[in-house]
């Protein structure tokens, strides 16, 4: 029982996907362009093992949905236990704060749990697009309480974009009937005949993915205008609060003379006399321009697959 607790309490470092949920998931992207589904199987040993998986419907997902879809499974002896969910994605789109937060409330109900994105567009241009993640240790101990990031919390615990998401390998894996029924196909294949699958337009893809890139350059820059904009408001009061001070020491040396009451000058009690000059300004979440910086990161990695390891820098 013991080593049965302690295999379960491994963390997870590959990803098992059976070829059976690959199909489900394909074939569901292919219904519409953005869809979501629930992940079912095991973790054992550090490997999470995803053998089956069931839609999530158009509109808002009830936990009663969800319930009955596992109690059917159950009754036809599939497996039920919840170990993540799915999506599609196209050119990193799915690295968004929604995101981030459903994948952080799985990994609070279930330790283990992980997502897998697929992206349709990396298919037809060949590319494997069956990618998974999970949150890392580190960001979530960041995020999870104020379910924000400042400049402070991101500098002090030198919290890198890669230490967001963690991806994690995923090995597709074939039960005896399909490996037998894929051996049977390729022997029926002559080896002089050559099929190309791939219909997808590299260049049409690289476009994308640079435009893609580009307008997210855009959202970034955004994104520090708006912290520029908070420094300046910061540095603002706190010229208006030293003035004020100064103001009132000098007051206090007119009053001391006149032997009259002394007014407060400490920054603590002049804070409670005007609390709106002393209330501190909220730093904008600083997440979205992580996210930004973290989807450029992921679009350079997909054309370079495509063009070429050692001809794009990815480093921003």
């Amino acid at each position: 029982m013991e080593d049965l607790i302690q295999s379960i309490n491994q963390p997870i470092t590959q990803v098992n996907l059976h070829s059976t949920v690959a199909i489900q998931i394909i074939n569901h992207a292919a219904v519409e362009p953005e869809v979501s589904g629930q992940l079912l199987g095991l973790d054992m040993d550090g490997v999470l093992d995803v053998t089956y998986s069931f839609p999530f419907p158009e509109q808002d997902v009830s936990e009663e949905y969800q319930n009955d879809m596992l109690k059917s499974l159950r009754e036809v002896n599939i497996d039920h236990n919840t170990i993540g969910f799915y999506q599609t994605s196209t050119l990193g789109n799915h690295i968004s704060t929604d995101f981030i937060d459903d994948l952080l409330t799985y990994q609070q109900n279930i330790k283990n749990a992980a997502v897998i994105v697929y992206d349709p567009l990396l298919a037809e241009n060949g590319l494997f697009s069956l990618k998974a993640y999970r949150l890392t240790e580190k960001f979530i101990e960041l995020y999870e309480e104020k379910k924000r990031l400042t400049t402070k919390n991101i500098v002090e615990n030198n919290l890198l974009i890669s230490e967001i998401l963690v991806e994690l390998p995923v090995v597709v894996v074939n039960n005896s009937l399909e490996s037998a029924l894929l051996w049977q196909l390729s022997t029926e294949i002559e080896e002089t005949e050559h099929v190309n699958y791939i219909s997808g337009n590299i260049d049409n893809f690289i476009k994308k993915s640079l435009e893609t890139m580009a307008d997210n350059c855009n959202d970034l820059y955004k994104e520090k205008g708006i912290l520029a904009a908070h420094h300046r408001s910061v540095n603002k009061q706190e010229m208006q609060q030293k003035t004020f001070i100064e103001k009132r020491k000098e007051e206090n040396i007119i009053n001391k003379k006149k032997k009259r009451k002394l007014l407060p000058e400490t920054v603590e009690l002049v804070s409670r006399e005007k609390p709106h000059l002393f209330k501190e300004i909220e730093e904008p979440d600083q997440l979205p321009g992580q996210l930004r910086n973290l989807q450029i990161k992921y679009n350079c990695e997909q054309v370079s697959l495509l063009i070429g390891n050692d001809q794009i820098d990815i480093g921003v």
